[in-house]
């Protein structure tokens, strides 16, 4: 949809039985022209520790997307 902004929410934790600790807040745009970034706390990520984060999506693009995979 041109012109409308979509956000989702989702929180993951630790399927081993432990808490993990909270890391904050994983923050992903997408663009209108496609570009995507993904800040953490408001700053850049480069590496991520292990733990538990939020993470909220702003897609602005009609084509492109935004993926959150495990490795």
């Amino acid at each position: 949809m041109v012109g409308t902004k979509a956000t989702s929410t989702s929180s993951a934790g630790s399927s081993s039985g432990t808490k993990a600790v909270y890391r904050g807040t994983l923050a992903g745009t997408v663009s209108p022209a496609g570009a995507v970034t993904l800040t953490v706390n408001g700053k850049p990520v480069t590496t991520l520790r292990a733990g538990r984060y939020t993470i909220q999506v702003a897609d602005r693009s009609t084509k492109g997307g935004f993926t959150v995979q495990a490795i």
